[in-house]
């Protein structure tokens, strides 16, 4: 019983890892593309071919600010993926069934489940 709830906590402190790593990308990420969130900002206008107005000055930082956030969350998918991939999360169990090995294992009692064999 504790050599379990020592893996469940192994399995914790990996995912604890693995997401520390995540956001800290994400925070990097988005640092690097504030410094692009204008030109991302007058692409998007220029798209919509609308005009912008701002009723406060705090209003276009924060649209720029946003802007850099979710590019650096895209940005940082494949990390997240990646981190997902290695084992960020913890495994899924093996199907409990009939027979009881689960993954093709043989059942508890050594058995195979054919007809026993005979000596010839």
């Amino acid at each position: 019983m504790e050599n379990r709830f020592l893996g469940i906590l192994a399995e914790i402190e990996k995912a604890r890892k693995g997401l520390a790593i995540y956001a800290l990308t994400v925070l990097f990420l988005s640092a690097v593309s504030f410094a692009f969130s204008e030109r991302i900002l007058l692409f998007l206008v220029q798209l919509l071919n609308r005009k912008l107005v701002a009723y406060d000055p705090s209003e276009g930082f924060f649209a720029m600010l946003s802007i850099a956030l979710y590019t650096g969350l895209a940005l940082s998918l494949p990390v997240g993926a990646g981190v997902l991939w290695q084992g960020g999360l913890p495994p899924p169990r093996p199907p409990r069934g009939r027979g009881g090995g689960g993954w093709g294992a043989p059942p508890p009692g050594g058995g195979g489940g054919g007809p026993p064999a005979t000596a010839g």
